[in-house]
């Protein structure tokens, strides 16, 4: 499942959640640090595991 980063303009504060795309479509996300809904989606690193080794 994707990791989304999220940015609260209340607590300034980052926080991540891990959820299905089309619950990331729903919004409505709230700062596990003060409860506001004041919050960004932010562009995350992103990485690959492969079973293929090189």
């Amino acid at each position: 499942m994707p990791h989304y980063v999220f940015f609260c303009r209340g607590c300034k504060q980052e926080f991540t959640l891990v959820m299905h795309i089309a619950d990331l479509e729903k919004g409505g996300f709230k700062c596990p640090h003060c409860g506001s809904t004041d919050v960004e989606q932010k562009v995350a690193p992103f990485s690959a595991v492969t079973s293929k080794k090189s």
